[in-house]
């Protein structure tokens, strides 16, 4: 009896026990589980909504938002399980910065359809938005009318009734009968054909390209711009002064939120729509969306959309100048001379007669700019170029000439080489080339 009670004791003890390392270990993995969804990136789709509907052939256009811990490298869209496109995010990956990508799918075939957006981060962990389903409608079919000569049922001709037995009357003395004349022709009025009633014709538009200021373009704060699209009129309805562009979303950059067309535009016809409109002062992305109306106020066709980069301005931070003798290195930002491991151009001789002005330490020089002043987006472009020469003496096109330097901190610099005695017959310890610099960084 004791020995039993003792096993029963060591029995319920093990199962206490299995069942306590149960629970940790389910504990974990939800802990695991939780943080590894917590990694991946958000994803919502604010366009179109759940139902929405539309027709066989029409773009349906897509805008989603997504964002991650550590930003979103690209965006892709899923139609019916099958990748359609994708969108690389042209600045970067930026921590918890929201990017907005406006994409398009066009349905080849009617029924429900299911769309899904999904967001990579730099590790190339895949977040899902939730699936939105949409419904696609066949092109209807107009009836045909019936001719009027098939909507007249076909009247029986009459038959002459059967002959009949009449007695013959006793003869009588024969008289001369008289001529039997036939009835004047009367004029039948035939039955008139029913009007015949046009069908009704159908509007839609598409998306033909960005004349002006594609996808992603680079403004400044406050820049005026013009955006011109170029549509195509894919209905059979014409387009006159009754159809307005309308604004319907995102930013409308200042611009006319209900233009009229200004001509009649053909079925078959391209048409070029143009709207003057502002940057933003906000540095970043931007997007607004305009939408055809017809004359009864309802939309139809293709969104166009107009998606900017406002930039953050540059500013003077330096500007000066100084005469450079042989192994002087200047820092163009700080705006004075340093040691070699420092400076961003330097006076230095490769060959102990020369004196050649060089750019050091990562920073590269642009195209000389013909004697013009540039200005900083002018430097910007020459110096992205990558002009590999360093050498900015003893060459007739440096001299007296404006140098664009792009520095080893992505600042951007003007360097006019005022005067030079690098060729003049000197000690190579007494010659100098002077110089006028000026320095921009972003704020």
């Amino acid at each position: 009896m004791i020995r039993q009670q003792a096993l029963n004791a060591i029995l319920i003890v093990t199962l206490l026990l299995v069942t306590m390392t149960t629970a940790c270990a389910l504990a974990g993995n939800a802990t695991s589980i939780s943080e590894s969804e917590s990694n991946e990136p958000r994803v919502t789709i604010s366009s179109p909504t759940a139902n929405q509907t539309f027709a066989e052939g029409e773009p349906v256009g897509v805008v989603s938002t997504a964002v991650d811990a550590e930003g979103i490298v690209r965006v892709e869209l899923w139609a019916d399980g099958q990748l359609v496109h994708t969108s690389a995010n042209p600045q970067g990956p930026q921590a918890n910065a929201p990017y907005l990508a406006n994409q398009s799918w066009t349905p080849d075939k009617p029924g429900h359809h299911v769309l899904e957006v999904r967001a990579y981060n730099p590790a190339n962990v895949v977040g899902k938005s939730e699936q939105v389903y949409i419904e696609v409608m066949a092109p209807q079919a107009t009836d045909t009318p019936t001719p009027p000569e098939q909507q007249m049922a076909a009247k029986p001709t009459p038959t002459a009734p059967p002959p009949t037995n009449t007695p013959m009357p006793e003869s009588l003395p024969e008289t001369a009968e008289p001529t039997p004349t036939a009835p004047p022709p009367t004029n039948t009025p035939m039955p008139e054909s029913p009007p015949e009633t046009a069908a009704p014709c159908s509007n839609a538009s598409q998306f033909i390209a960005d004349v002006t200021i594609p996808d992603g373009t680079i403004l400044q704060p406050g820049e005026q711009f013009d955006k011109v699209w170029r549509v195509k009129n894919s209905g059979t309805c014409p387009w006159t002064s009754g159809y307005r562009f309308v604004f319907v979303e995102g930013e409308s950059f200042n611009g006319s939120t209900s233009v009229s067309l200004s001509g009649e535009v053909p079925p078959g016809a391209e048409f070029e729509f143009q709207l003057t409109l502002t940057a933003p002062t906000t540095p970043g992305q931007h997007l607004g969306a305009w939408e055809l109306y017809d004359p009864q106020g309802v939309p139809f066709g293709n969104r166009y959309w107009v998606t900017i980069e406002v930039e953050v301005p540059w500013v003077v931070v330096r500007e000066g100048s100084v005469a450079l003798y042989v192994n002087n290195y200047f820092d163009l930002y700080r705006g004075s001379i340093t040691n070699p491991g420092d400076g961003h151009i330097a006076a230095l001789s490769s060959d102990g007669v020369f004196l050649d002005l060089q750019a050091i330490n990562g920073s590269i020089f642009g195209m000389p700019t013909d004697k013009r002043v540039p200005d900083v987006n002018e430097c910007r472009n020459r110096a992205e170029g990558n002009y590999t020469a360093d050498r900015a003496t003893g060459e007739a096109d440096w001299t007296d000439n404006y140098i664009c330097v792009k520095l080893n901190n992505n600042a951007i610099s003007r360097v006019y080489i005022r005067r030079s005695t690098s060729t003049a017959k000197l000690n190579l310890v007494e010659k100098f080339i002077e110089i006028e610099y000026r320095t921009w960084k972003q704020k």
